[in-house]
């Protein structure tokens, strides 16, 4: 067996990800539109000048977590 000793493999744990699957997911969402889809549905109830980030990022994290088997606080 040869190997190409020009090929060079390198593990980098940062940009490493055991969530992967995951990108299947976001491609169908963002073809579908569903997440944004939900933003007919759903209006921003929160008030006041703390509020850092928008509804639907926060909406789009909150699934993909539950998707990832990320489910939080019981």
């Amino acid at each position: 067996m040869e190997f190409d000793t020009r090929v060079r493999l390198e593990f980098v744990g940062s940009k490493t990800t055991s969530a992967a699957g995951l990108l299947a997911y976001r491609e169908l969402d963002d073809k579908l539109g569903l997440t944004e889809m939900s933003a007919q549905f759903l209006r921003e109830q929160r008030s006041g000048r703390n509020i850092q980030h928008q509804l639907m990022p926060l909406v789009r994290q909150s699934l993909y977590s539950r998707l990832a088997g990320y489910l939080g606080h019981q």
